[in-house]
Parts: structure tokens; sequence; C-alpha cells
């Protein structure tokens, strides 16, 4: 149909849609002590601070991530 109603129904097709929803299973692993997150604490400008987060795919299907620096 068009978007003004002027021509009616031109051609009706039938689409057959077939669909699966699953759930993420993603076991993140923070250093002990830092309450779910990772603090680098004070690192100056030019110095190197390291942390270590693990991330396990508990699920069946393949996942992918992005980090990205809020600074």
């Amino acid at each position: 149909m068009d978007s003004d109603d002027q021509y009616g129904i031109v051609e009706a097709i039938t689409i057959h849609v077939h669909a699966e929803a699953y759930d993420v299973a993603l076991d993140m692993s923070f250093p002990k002590g830092t309450d779910g997150g990772i603090d680098f604490g004070v690192v100056r400008v030019g110095e190197e601070g390291k942390n270590q987060l693990t991330l396990k795919n508990k699920g069946k299907y393949e996942i992918a991530y992005k980090y990205v620096s809020s600074c």
C-alpha cells in the first residue's frame, strides 16, 4: 500500500521469517578487591599502567568485544 493510500494494495507477498534468540553467557573476572571494576590509580603521563580483566565465553555462540578508553 502506498503511504498516501491513493492506489490501494498493489501486491501482497507472504514472507516467512525464522529466528532464534539466545542469551550471551559471558564470565567476567576482575582482580580481587576491585569491586567489579579496574582501577589503575594515579598514573603519570608517559608511564604505563597495567591491570588484568578476564573474559570467558560460556555460551555456545562466538562473541566479540571492543575496549574503548574514556580518557
